[in-house]
């Protein structure tokens, strides 16, 4: 007996040892790899990753030239530079007076009291029913009036409201404070908007999405939440795009974007690869699995630029965001005003109650949020408006790429921030010299000014429509319209 089991236990103890020693290899693999991530990637290596994707591709893909393109879509081939545009600007428009911008700030301060005085009077003389009508008329006007000082705040952002930076730091972390925006995060936020208007790789919002960047792409809130989706937009930005190495961004006519779809194919093989490796070591497969992709997406960052983060993410309340590195004591500031202000709001409640805080600051807060919505919306989003890929964008192109509006009795209550062509050519302008510079804009360069003069609800409406309808693109596509089907 004893002879005859002999064999059997030995094979057993044998295939035990096996085992333990393929999972245990498994897991020194595992392991390796995961040390492998706090190794800094060196040329050659990034070189090797661009020489896999490179090699991969077997079909040439016939690309337009930039010209060919820009005739294709009816735009001009060659723009004038904005020192040309400049040119044609009186100097005094560039100009700011820190007397008339603080008199701006103070009336528009001034208006937001009076108003508030007159509804609280309101409630004293007439009776409830009446206040039916009222209530959302005052809310409306109100939130006007805020939108108003988040003007004159995005003013001190540019440098526009003053000469002095200390000026414009101090008046605009006043102004964006009272209406729970963050100013110095903010204004590095809305610096990258500017340096990239309408680059749909790089802009900051309502940016078509490519079809590899689908990440909830189908999750989109009715126009867009409104006052909502302004305050989402400032806990974590509009929408992530894929974290991608400088070496292989999928930007239209980049040499390598067309070996992407190659390239992901091979990580996906790769993938499959891992799990039956994993089943066969007889490790617990979406374990395995799950780590490998792990480590694969932790590379991936790694090898970005400096670990920058995924453009269309903005977390505007976190001071230790990548964007704000070098700025951390200015946003810790605004941080800081921002939690002194909510404390005053809280004692605010505390004596008054939670319902006159939301009557009086929450629904106006929510219009201007709405305001905020729906102006960055339709300025640079219009059937005649052309997005940017990555490659075909300059920036002179992207600087004429926005939109001019009129929004009626509250134009000159909102500082004219209708004129949008000209402010994104020129920030420096302050709110007060844009129509002014607008008209000698327009007379110089015809040809190039974009305006809709449509009433503002049913433009919204339009476009976003023509938006959901159209805000996935191909990966290829280098000038793309949203025109409604």
């Amino acid at each position: 007996m004893e002879a005859s089991a002999s064999p059997k236990g030995h094979q057993a103890v044998a295939s035990s040892r096996g085992h333990r020693s393929s999972k245990g290899l498994s897991w020194l693999m595992l392991l390796g790899q995961f040390l492998h991530l706090f190794h800094a990637p060196t040329d050659s290596d990034m070189k090797e990753r661009v020489d896999e994707a490179d090699q991969g591709s077997s079909t040439d893909v016939v690309k337009l030239s930039k010209d060919e393109l820009f005739t294709k879509h009816n735009l001009p081939q060659q723009l004038p530079t904005l020192i040309e545009i400049k040119k044609a600007i009186p100097k005094h428009c560039f100009e700011s007076s820190t007397k008339l911008s603080i008199y701006y700030m103070c009336k528009d301060f001034l208006q937001v009291v009076c108003l508030f005085l007159l509804c609280e009077w309101t409630w004293q003389v007439l009776p409830i029913s009446v206040q039916f009508v009222i209530t959302p008329l005052y809310w409306y006007v109100q939130g006007t009036f805020f939108t108003a000082l988040f003007v004159v705040g995005h003013d001190a952002g540019h440098g526009s409201f003053s000469s002095s930076e200390l000026v414009n730091t101090i008046c605009g972390t006043i102004c964006h404070t009272f209406i729970l925006c963050p100013y110095y995060t903010w204004k590095l936020s809305h610096r990258s908007h500017h340096k990239n208007t309408n680059n749909m790789d790089k802009d900051e919002m309502f940016f078509p999405v490519r079809k590899h960047q689908d990440p909830n792409v189908e999750i989109l809130l009715p126009f867009f939440g409104f006052g909502v989706g302004w305050f989402f937009y400032l806990v974590q930005g509009y929408r992530p795009r894929e974290l991608k190495s400088k070496h292989n961004y999928p930007s239209p006519n980049n040499h390598h974007h067309h070996h992407y779809h190659h390239h992901h194919q091979q990580q996906h093989q790769q993938q499959q690869q891992q799990r039956q490796q994993s089943q066969h070591y007889g490790i617990i497969s979406s374990r395995g699995v799950n780590i490998n992709i792990t480590i694969q997406y932790c590379q991936d960052y790694r090898c970005s630029d400096k670990f920058q983060e995924s453009l269309g993410v903005m977390e505007h309340f976190n001071i230790w965001f990548p964007k704000f590195r070098g700025y951390v004591v200015q946003c810790a500031v605004s941080m800081a005003s921002l939690i002194a202000w909510c404390l005053v709001l809280n004692s605010v409640r505390q004596c008054y109650g939670l319902g006159f805080l939301l009557y009086h600051f929450a629904a106006p807060c929510f219009v201007f949020g709405s305001y905020t919505v729906t102006i960055t919306f339709l300025h640079h989003c219009d059937e005649s408006n052309p997005w940017f890929g990555d490659d075909v964008w300059d920036d002179v192109r992207g600087r004429l790429s926005s939109v001019d509006r009129h929004y009626g009795w509250c134009h000159n209550i909102l500082h004219s921030i209708s004129t949008h062509q000209i402010h994104h050519l020129f920030p420096k302008i302050p709110h007060y010299h844009l129509e002014e510079a607008t008209v000698h804009f327009r007379k110089k360069f015809p040809s190039l000014v974009r305006i809709n003069n449509d009433p503002i609800l049913l433009s919204f409406w339009r476009m976003f429509c023509a938006y959901k309808q159209k805000n996935i693109v191909e990966d290829s596509t280098d000038i793309f319209y949203f025109k409604r089907n």
